[in-house]
């Protein structure tokens, strides 16, 4: 498995000594688990996961961790950075707890206070400067509170190495519109999902206007459509969700007369 990440770089910050509550409802270092002799189960593949963390406490936490599980030397490599549309810095708060969701570019935006720079990168670039391995990049999963679709504006040449990709639809969303990046994976070579509690709706090809008008907490799932086995097995699952909401409510059920299946068997 390959992310993309930054150069590791020493932050002469430090951790507040605690992790905010997150959406896995961890908030102490007791909380977060990690099974022992994972080295035992995990197989002997050869690969490398980066890890991009903008926010100065969760960078020391993550790289603490790292060491101490010792797995950065098994191809875990966490890095303080960020990545929009442009190369350059930007900042964040730089005395927040780790693990503090709520906070980031914008906090800095009304109050600079307390804020330091961050190495800021295009993806494409970043990839391009940092990242040795010229293969391809089983998961690109992205979770930037809203900024999602400024990542996939420039992560063109990425996007063409990834199979599978997965990001946020959330915060700065509300002044954009989800059908323009699914479009733009669309063009990409993706077929993008919502992606539920063990379901998946399919978006490319499926889209319906009051898409645009919903601005809500949600993960989208896409894959490239040349990876065939595990296409078919996401497509498989939402035609499951398709059936059930049928059964469920056989009136209520609107889908566009232009939604093909991916698949015909």
């Amino acid at each position: 498995m390959e992310q993309i990440s930054g150069p590791p770089e020493k932050d002469e910050q430090r951790s507040m000594g605690g992790i905010a509550r997150s959406a896995c409802d961890q908030h102490n270092f007791d909380d977060v688990f990690v099974e022992p002799h994972w080295q035992t189960r995990g197989l002997q593949r050869r690969g490398t996961l980066h890890c991009i963390e903008p926010m100065p406490a969760t960078s020391i936490d993550l790289k603490a961790a790292a060491d101490k599980l010792q797995i950065s030397a098994h191809g875990f490599v966490v890095s303080h950075a960020a990545i929009s549309t442009i190369t350059g810095t930007t900042q964040f708060p730089g005395n927040g707890l780790s693990g503090k969701e709520d906070a980031g570019i914008w906090s800095c935006e009304s109050n600079p206070k307390n804020c330091i720079n961050v190495p800021m990168y295009k993806l494409d670039v970043f990839v391009k400067k940092f990242v040795i391995d010229q293969g391809p990049i089983d998961v690109l999963q992205i979770d930037v509170e809203g900024y999602d679709f400024e990542v996939l504006r420039g992560a063109s040449e990425v996007l063409e190495r990834s199979r599978y990709l997965e990001y946020h639809n959330v915060g700065k969303w509300k002044d954009q519109y989800l059908e323009d990046a699914v479009n733009l994976l669309q063009e990409k070579g993706f077929t993008c999902y919502w992606a539920g509690n063990g379901k998946l709706w399919r978006l490319t090809k499926c889209w319906i206007p009051t898409y645009n008008e919903w601005h809500g907490w949600s993960n989208v799932a896409c894959v490239a459509v040349d990876e065939i086995d595990l296409l078919w097995s996401m497509e498989k699952i939402f035609l499951k969700a398709q059936l059930d909401q049928i059964r469920l409510d056989p009136t209520s059920f609107d889908m566009p007369s232009s939604c093909p299946a991916q698949f015909l068997c």
